[in-house]
């Protein structure tokens, strides 16, 4: 074979090759596999395992379909569901690498986003909560792996204290919302101040958490760092009062506060397959169903 007859046949592999792989693509419909997760959610599906089951007897590939609605603005309003269905798919599928999973969150928490709406951030809150609920009392065990995340959460807060709200209101580039006259913003705007003390709530979780695996008190100082504010937030002061109660750390040491603890209750000594009510609907658009949810 000459070098003219190599280069064309090489030419037409590639472009067989990517033929082939955009035909694979082009079989993940995400419009159409959206549309029928809206349709498809009922009242009864208020479990994030449930979902997933359902998604999978639809015949959708759950990793496919929440990892492409995270990487599409288009499709934000949905990332927060997209984030716990991937979730309820680790606790289905992956149990066992759920140390996976909270490096995921800690990736999607860290990417930059080009918007800051409502839905993105409150995302990014969600990742939030999904980490902190992935330490229990028990994860530090492996030394290799306590190693890890402390210097994962180490790179994410390294430019301030993740429990004070005005750290998240710089993060979420906020700032300007936050100093207009209270009198000026409309309820969306209003919405959107509330993210910064949501996220800075579930830090303060995480790292009560943290202090009690490490038993380094620097984390709890952050904690207590709110007193020293000069007009700290009602719902991070009646939060610290709560973590540092016998209640709050005797149902965190019971595991009750994990989030796959939480699924198992659920699930334990139970048929997943017969759990879910299958009710049909009607089609309908995604449009014409979340007209109808409102």
């Amino acid at each position: 074979m000459n070098n003219m007859s190599l280069i064309m046949f090489l030419s037409i592999f590639v472009i067989f090759s990517l033929s082939i792989a955009s035909a694979q693509d082009g079989e993940f419909d995400i419009q159409e596999n959206l549309r029928i997760y809206v349709e498809t959610m009922t009242p009864e599906l208020w479990q994030w395992p449930d979902r997933v089951i359902m998604m999978e007897k639809k015949g959708i590939n759950i990793n496919k379909f929440s990892y492409a609605i995270l990487n599409d603005l288009e499709y934000s309003e949905y990332w927060n569901d997209a984030l716990f269905l991937n979730a309820g798919n680790y606790y289905l599928h992956k149990k066992n690498e759920y140390n996976q999973l909270f490096f995921e969150m800690c990736d999607f928490l860290q990417r930059e986003e080009r918007v800051t709406s409502y839905p993105v951030l409150n995302a990014k809150v969600s990742a939030l909560n999904i980490i902190k609920s992935l330490l229990g009392p028990k994860s530090f065990d492996d030394s290799k792996y306590k190693s890890k995340v402390l210097d994962t959460l180490s790179i994410i807060f390294k430019d301030g204290n993740p429990v004070v709200p005005t750290y998240w209101i710089n993060k979420f580039n906020l700032s300007s919302l936050a100093d207009s006259p209270k009198e000026d913003l409309d309820e969306s705007q209003i919405n959107l101040l509330h993210i910064p003390v949501t996220a800075s709530r579930m830090c303060m979780k995480l790292f009560w958490r943290l202090s009690i695996l490490t038993g380094d008190p620097k984390y709890f100082e952050s904690c207590e760092s709110v007193y020293n504010s000069d007009n700290p937030h009602p719902q991070l002061l009646g939060t610290l009062e709560f973590l540092k109660s016998d209640t709050c750390k005797s149902s965190w040491n019971s595991g009750r506060y994990d989030l796959f603890t939480f699924y198992e209750s659920r699930y334990s000594n139970k048929n997943q397959s017969e759990q879910i009510p299958i009710t049909p609907v009607d089609p309908m658009s995604i449009r014409e169903v979340m007209k109808n949810k409102k």
